[in-house]
């Protein structure tokens, strides 16, 4: 990543510096264009922006293999005749408080496991799932036991407001 970012600003620089030499040869009276030393300045600040702008913070987090993610209907109907709490995160891949709440619900799969059942859907690929539950922002995790709700947050939370409220279904 820094690779990228240090190869934008040299590129950037070296750009913005040749266009302020031409602007300066040809009698522009601009600071910034018409200067090799500010044309560099100005390449090399937009070179790292238009390359960061797709960057993320870090790789995207792997799901927990206790993890389990809905793909249709009759998946999600089997799941919540279980007996144990269930866990749905709805989420969406373009949300990044979504990305962010990965690595809990790994966790959280992991330490509850064969206690609650934790599971993702993906409000982009399961449409008449998320409008079933009312979904109208994400991340909205919802808690279930008996097939009924018993939980919900909406938005990103810490990992102890989800487990609190596991820790009084299955205790």
């Amino acid at each position: 990543m820094m690779t990228k970012l240090l190869f934008a600003a040299v590129l950037g620089a070296a750009l913005g510096g040749a266009i302020g030499y031409i602007g300066r040869t040809a009698g522009g009276t601009c600071m910034l264009t018409c200067n090799p030393a500010g044309g560099m300045l100005v390449g090399a600040i937009f070179g790292v922006l238009l390359v960061s702008q797709g960057m993320t913070a870090g790789p995207d987090h792997k799901l927990s293999s206790n993890v389990i993610e809905v793909t249709n209907a009759k998946q999600l109907d089997a799941l919540l005749g279980t007996a144990g709490p269930v866990v749905l995160d709805f989420y969406a891949d373009w949300c990044g408080p979504c990305k962010a709440l990965k690595p809990t619900i790994s966790e959280i799969a992991d330490e509850y496991a064969g206690k609650a059942a934790v599971a993702v859907v993906n409000v982009d690929r399961n449409s008449e799932t998320a409008a079933k539950f009312g979904i109208s922002s994400v991340p909205d995790v919802r808690i279930l036991k008996n097939g009924r709700e018993t939980g919900r947050l909406i938005g990103l939370q810490d990992k102890s407001s989800y487990t609190r409220v596991l820790d009084g279904m299955v205790n």
